[in-house]
């Protein structure tokens, strides 16, 4: 696991499956604090010889109540272990596995939203609020 990232954001959508129809749903910090996605990059060049920075999110198995819309979601990183997750010296392979699995879902609130959400053309901020 070297080339760390954090990727921020201020949540995720997922969506549930219920009969043919799928429901989205927001998750993000109770207290509506950035996430910090765990993340690993890249650095390589295109067929022109120009350099492309490329990243992945971590994901893992989702738990308490992302668990009941989908079976994955991001690994988050903790504000305690931010800056060891990209101190390239820090190659523990359990403490870094540790960081990825140690999400605490009470920190964490989902709630259904507009499935304008799936309309890539809708871009409003009201498409976080939540719904029914």
């Amino acid at each position: 696991l070297s080339q760390r990232a954090i990727i921020p954001a201020s949540g995720f959508y997922e969506w549930k499956r219920d009969g043919s129809r799928k429901q989205p749903f927001a998750i993000r910090s109770k207290e509506h604090d950035l996430l910090s996605f765990a993340g690993m990059y890249d650095v390589w060049k295109d067929e022109n010889g120009e350099e492309v920075t490329t990243f992945t999110i971590i994901t893992k198995p989702s738990e308490g109540a992302v668990r009941s819309i989908h079976d994955r979601m991001p690994a988050l990183i903790s504000e305690e272990d931010r800056e060891e997750w990209l101190d390239q010296e820090s190659k523990d392979p359990e403490r870094l596995k540790g960081m990825l699995l140690g999400t605490k879902d009470e920190e964490l609130e989902v709630y259904e939203v507009s499935d304008k959400v799936n309309k890539s053309d809708n871009n409003d901020p009201g498409l976080v609020e939540g719904v029914r």
